[in-house]
């Protein structure tokens, strides 16, 4: 993956988490038990979050390069993403739909994808690590 690719990923990421977070809020409010608005706040949240740091990883590709230790974290997040928020709003949602049961499978995803994001983080500190000093300043 290459910084542009990054960064659009992050922006439509930011998009889906403000424009999910705002279904739950205003368009499901009425349909959703509070425990699935929280699931649906704590994803959206979980989301943004995630997707600013995609683009401040994409920034220090942009400056130091593509090291793997920065790709690893982008693919870290990305993946935090899907499977962390991504079954966080699946198992809200299911609430309001036709869903098959799924919420079996569902809460072994989210924990996984808190782990990727733990993983991304560690590894942004290693990338930071290995990263070159700027004494020029």
């Amino acid at each position: 993956m290459k910084a542009k690719q990054i960064i659009i990923i992050a922006a439509l990421f930011a998009f889906f988490a403000v424009a999910i977070g705002a279904l739950g809020a205003h368009g499901l409010k009425n349909y959703l038990s509070i425990k699935a608005l929280a699931w649906v706040t704590t994803a959206a949240t979980y989301q943004m979050y995630h997707a600013l740091a995609l683009l401040a990883v994409a920034a220090l590709i942009l400056k130091f390069g593509n090291r793997k230790s920065l790709l690893f974290v982008s693919y870290c997040f990305c993946t935090g993403i899907l499977l962390f928020s991504g079954s966080l709003y699946l198992l809200a949602f299911s609430e309001v739909s036709s869903f098959v049961d799924l919420k079996f499978y569902l809460v072994y995803l989210t924990p996984l994808g808190g782990f990727a994001f733990l993983l991304g983080w560690l590894g942004l500190i290693f990338a930071a690590i290995s990263l070159p000093t700027d004494d020029a300043a």
